[in-house]
């Protein structure tokens, strides 16, 4: 085996608090009541976990950990007479609910967004200039770019634009992307889906390809380092 490990992990509440969690699916409501009436709420949830897991293999490896976490996702569309939008959502998961839920995961943006979509209005002919991202459409197409040019299949096939771009330059001087499993800000990640303890990586740092995000199949079929981490965060 390249590594052996025996480790375990804890972290978030053990334990929820019902009154606080409450408080807040009740301001959500409120606040939506009051600011933002043309929302119609399909479900929303607002949950505590408490979650045990151990991971042992043949290789000598054998990682536990033990983690609780809340999360919050509501689903609903816009409506103004007969008018509406369509459906939309957001979810986050968090360590305690001391926020308004309305103001995590980009929630009151994503509402305001959704009010926006009740009268849309179509582009007319074409025009040159810059595309905006969100911070959620942003992430959707940073998992594109990992699963199209940086994971298992397309380095281990040939077909990655980015084949044989390590340590040269694939992106803006500004841009830096790093996958950071063991952040404070995100409830778990210990350990990658092979059993390995998981590390924070640069993926691209200012502008230059770091790593790829390859497991330890494809390492081997590449002649390519594994990744520290298991991608995504």
């Amino acid at each position: 085996p390249d590594e052996i490990a025996v480790e375990s992990f804890e972290k978030g509440p053990m334990a929820p608090d019902p009154e606080k969690m409450l408080t807040r699916i009740t301001e959500f409501f409120e606040e939506l009541k009051q600011k933002y009436p043309a929302v119609s709420v399909d479900s929303a949830s607002l949950d505590h976990t408490l979650s045990e897991s151990v991971y042992c293999s043949t290789n000598g490896i054998c990682l536990a950990t033990r983690q609780g976490a809340y999360s919050f996702s509501p689903m609903f569309m816009c409506r103004e007479g007969e008018k509406t939008s369509s459906f939309n959502y957001f979810g986050a998961v968090f360590d305690a609910p001391d926020t308004p839920v309305i103001d995590l995961a980009g929630g009151r943006q994503i509402i305001e967004d959704s009010l926006k979509q009740i009268t849309p209005v179509p582009l007319s002919g074409k025009f040159v200039g810059d595309v905006i991202l969100t911070p959620s459409c942003f992430g959707s197409l940073l998992s594109s770019v990992e699963g199209n040019f940086l994971s298992d299949s397309v380095l281990i096939d040939g077909t990655s634009i980015w084949n044989d771009r390590l340590g040269q330059s694939v992106a803006a001087p500004c841009f830096t992307w790093a996958s950071c499993p063991r952040s404070e800000d995100l409830p778990g990640g210990y350990f990658t889906t092979e059993g390995y303890v998981a590390q924070n990586m640069d993926l691209i740092k200012d502008g230059v390809l770091q790593n790829f995000v390859l497991g330890r199949y494809a390492s081997k079929k590449t002649g390519l380092k594994r990744s520290v981490s298991g991608g995504g965060c």
